[in-house]
């Protein structure tokens, strides 16, 4: 029964809600300390780091959508600053830098192409890949958020596990970064029980088509091509370095 009520959700937004436009600005919180000194390892860091981290890092992103292509960015005005940490007896020093080229994702749900514009120390490039459908499990749980009905759903991930609440009262298929394909806008995402969380703050029903430009800036790659200079990289970063620096990454989504 549940797998004919998501089938005709679906097809019902293929015919009347696929051409709204609007823009969507999540507020975003990262558990640092879950990062640093818990569910992710990261190896060969002095003891006591973690404790540096209680705090949660908070930045806010911005999708905007259009009759089946969305764009999703920092918003304007509230970009991600550098962070420097330090441990109370100034032994430990420890600052993370924002990538300078800012990161875009745009996706035409028409065609189910992707381009998403990424960095590499400052260089920038452009990954052109297809659009992929998460295996969402779409339950039978609501909740009413900014005046829209949101229905729960989850999947696994690497091990992580991922839930929304999207409204069909939106587009279809749109959310917060890589996290869409459901029959509906996700307005509220949760990864891994907080490590990190997505709350839409506002929704403004405009047109912002004019703004939802594909990224041109950069080296066009694949994926996998991506992936190979970001390794090379950072092994050229570790050889240049030494121990006096480690490059720690911090996905923010």
């Amino acid at each position: 029964m549940k797998r004919i009520i998501t089938l005709v959700i679906s097809l019902s937004f293929g015919h009347f809600n696929y051409a709204q436009s609007g823009k969507i600005i999540y507020d975003v919180k990262q558990n640092m300390e879950v990062i640093f000194g818990g569910e992710v390892e990261v190896k060969n860091l002095p003891d006591g780091m973690a404790e540096m981290f209680s705090e949660p890092q908070n930045f806010s992103k911005e999708l905007l959508f259009h009759d089946g292509v969305s764009l999703y960015r920092d918003k304007k005005g509230e970009e991600m600053e550098d962070l420097n940490y330090s441990s109370d007896d100034g032994s430990i020093e420890i600052r993370i830098f924002q990538e300078e080229v800012p990161e875009i994702l745009y996706v035409d749900h028409h065609s189910s192409k992707i381009i998403h514009q990424k960095g590499i120390m400052g260089k920038p490039f452009v990954i052109k890949d297809s659009f992929e459908n998460l295996p969402w499990k779409i339950t039978s749980e609501k909740v009413k958020f900014l005046n829209y009905e949101c229905i729960k759903a989850t999947y696994e991930e690497d091990d992580k596990l991922i839930v929304a609440w999207f409204t069909p009262e939106i587009a279809p298929y749109l959310g917060p970064s890589k996290y869409h394909s459901l029959p509906g806008t996700i307005l509220l995402l949760n990864i891994n029980d907080g490590e990190t969380e997505f709350k839409a703050r506002e929704i403004i029903k405009d047109d912002f088509s004019s703004e939802i430009n594909a990224p041109k800036k950069g080296k066009k790659v694949s994926q996998k091509e991506y992936d190979e200079i970001k390794l090379e990289k950072e092994k050229e970063m570790r050889e240049q370095m030494g121990n006096m620096e480690k490059r720690i990454e911090i996905d923010n989504h």
